[in-house]
């Protein structure tokens, strides 16, 4: 095989037939026409010296040794696909992921001003989301929880304490409202308050609409200094 009249072209042509197993489908994916594609292939197999494909009335099918070069085209297409997000990433600004439960996420978007400045050289995402992502794998630049973390090389900052209390919209609302998301709120209310729900919502968001429109009660997070 010799490696030095090889070209991405090429590979790239010989993915798009591999994947489509004809030429028809290829040309949709690759842009080249057929008679293009078949000339292509039929180069391809010349200069690695091996036949990549049997073909017949259906289409392309893969040989043993396609089925291997296909394996490792496909993970020269995926450097190079990382090669270019990296450029676009050098382009873009920094973008700093904040991951925090539906509450403080909320509480954040009201402050949002105290946050950033339009002339600042990166961007904020916010991330709702209950689940505790692992900021150690880059999941999320910062992270705010309830408790501790107790993964190792983070730094910490305890910003203030957490307490729970019960919110409806009038002392005489009944019945308790129960949010599928496992928050800490609502396991507080689950442990604490374990009278039968009238009502569900699958988000926190949910709950506090209902709340509002007297449906039940809920439990709620404080934070305070």
């Amino acid at each position: 095989m010799n490696e030095t009249h090889l070209s991405w072209d090429d590979l790239r042509l010989f993915l798009g037939v591999a994947e489509a197993t004809t030429l028809a489908g290829a040309a949709k994916t690759t842009g080249a026409s057929p008679p293009t594609l078949g000339r292509r292939m039929d180069r391809l197999e010349k200069t690695l010296g091996v036949r990549l494909f049997q073909r017949h009335a259906r289409g392309y099918d893969l040989t043993e040794h396609g089925a291997s070069v296909l394996e490792r085209v496909q993970q020269i297409e995926q450097r190079v696909f990382e090669v270019e997000q990296n450029a676009a990433l050098e382009v873009r600004p920094e973008t700093i992921r904040i991951s925090a439960g539906t509450w403080m996420t909320s509480y954040m978007t009201e402050k949002i001003g105290q946050l950033r400045d339009p002339k600042d050289q990166f961007q904020i995402y916010l991330s709702a989301e209950e689940r505790r992502v692992d900021i150690a794998r880059r999941e999320a630049l910062i992270g705010f929880r309830s408790k501790r973390p107790e993964e190792p090389n983070l730094v910490t900052r305890r910003l203030g304490h957490v307490a729970y209390a019960i919110y409806a919209s009038d002392e005489t609302v009944d019945g308790w409202i129960e949010v599928g998301a496992n928050t800490p709120s609502a396991h507080w209310a689950r442990h604490y308050h374990a009278a039968p729900a009238t009502i569900g919502a699958s988000t926190p968001t949910v709950a506090l609409q209902l709340c509002i429109a007297a449906q039940g009660r809920m439990g709620t997070a404080l934070l305070y200094r």
